[in-house]
């Protein structure tokens, strides 16, 4: 019989980078949430939380905050909303205290991380509040990156479609190619479930203003 070694489960480790499997994936957004709430620091992550909602599978929400004034927002067009409307069940007092305020303009941005069971691999779904005429590349999209999210270069391409869990319209990283692209980034070597995450943020967020926080992600990797 195999040794077992104390506190380690099946969700452990990801065998290869390519793909994750469930219980990993659940592993891994429970634990960049926890570490971000302890670390409690300024960012533009405005809030981090696993949603479990009754009909789906629990993802990750990541709230990003930007100044309404650098997108050619207004606050009249919907960019102030709080956190109370983004995470409508969290009665955090932490979180709330975090809320943008109402005599500053900003917009608040949602980057849903769901598992894809016929992909085997994170997908990030974005809906902003603004206005509803605003196009997401413009919006987040630095310019690098906007050729080939607006084709099928090696991200996949950006688009809109039905959120899996809320069932609400939303922007979509498709993923037909992050398998392959997380093999290149990492190889074949098994790693811990919140490190494949932090790869694949690092693989998937750019191309949508999505960059991991420096003092998150060294806190992650101890």
């Amino acid at each position: 019989m195999t040794a077992t070694t104390p506190g380690r489960t099946p969700a452990s480790r990801v065998p290869t980078q390519a793909h994750i499997e469930p219980p990993a994936f659940l592993a891994a957004i429970t634990a960049l949430q926890r570490t971000w709430t302890e670390l409690d620091g300024e960012s533009e992550w405005q809030n981090v939380r696993v949603v479990e909602d009754p009909y789906g599978p629990p993802f990750l929400r990541i709230a990003r905050r930007l100044d309404a004034t650098v997108v050619g927002l207004s606050s009249c067009n919907g960019g102030s909303d709080s956190l109370e409307a983004v995470f409508p069940e969290d009665d955090d007092d932490e979180a709330l205290e975090r809320s943008p305020s109402a005599a500053r303009p900003e917009l608040i941005v949602l980057y849903d991380i769901v598992y894809s069971p016929s992909y085997r691999v994170p997908v990030l779904y974005l809906t902003h509040r603004s206005d509803p005429s605003a196009d997401m590349h413009e919006l987040l999209t630095p310019a690098l990156y906007k050729p080939q999210l607006q084709s099928t270069g090696p991200l996949g391409a950006l688009s809109l479609t039905d959120h899996p869990v809320t069932g609400l319209p939303a922007y979509f990283v498709h993923p037909c190619r992050t398998a392959e692209g997380m093999s290149a980034v990492g190889g074949t070597k098994s790693v811990a479930p919140v490190e494949y995450l932090l790869l694949w943020l690092g693989l998937v967020g750019p191309g949508v203003g999505l960059a991991v926080p420096i003092a998150l992600a060294e806190a992650l990797r101890r």
